[in-house]
């Protein structure tokens, strides 16, 4: 099957991912957000700190997969928030995606960063991802809408991941 990495917006990515968690926040908070941590890093550069978001559509131009990647130091950009659609996962839509984006970024940044869950690292792996050993993982929180209540996920942690560009 033949695709194509585009730009899309940020609100086409956030109201696809917004959907991973599992929380009460709303998609303009969800944008805001990620704009601010873009910010915090580099606040006297605006273009740099502009998240960008790029999906893979497939030849009829339907959108399948969607990444976010910004800035969060000169050198370091972090992926987030990857999503491929159900009907398309193991079939290496995710990976294509993610090194044509980190292919737009080799000139501009050395390293790339990724939050995993423990589920997801062997694919961060298999793309050539490292474990980051200094980085305590950190417990998934939950929020259960019909309890209006936060959990944490028993078997679930958050694992920092990096490669270099």
């Amino acid at each position: 099957m033949k695709f194509e990495v585009a730009p899309c917006t940020q609100q086409e990515w956030a109201e696809k991912t917004l959907n991973m968690y599992s929380s009460k926040q709303s998609l303009e908070n969800y944008l805001r957000a990620n704009i601010f941590s873009c910010l915090q890093f580099l606040p006297e550069d605006k273009n740099a700190t502009q998240p960008q978001a790029y999906c893979l559509k497939k030849a009829d131009g339907v959108a399948i997969a969607w990444v976010n990647v910004y800035f969060i130091s000169r050198n370091v950009i972090r992926i987030r928030s990857l999503y491929v659609l159900p009907d398309y996962r193991g079939q290496g839509a995710m990976s294509q995606l993610l090194n044509t984006v980190l292919g737009f970024y080799r000139d501009k940044a050395k390293k790339v960063i990724s939050f995993s869950r423990s589920q997801t690292v062997s694919f961060h792996e298999k793309n050539l991802f490292v474990l980051e050993t200094n980085f305590v993982p950190r417990k998934i929180v939950l929020y259960d809408p019909s309890e209006q209540s936060y959990s944490y996920d028993a078997d679930g942690k958050i694992v920092l991941m990096s490669r270099s560009l």
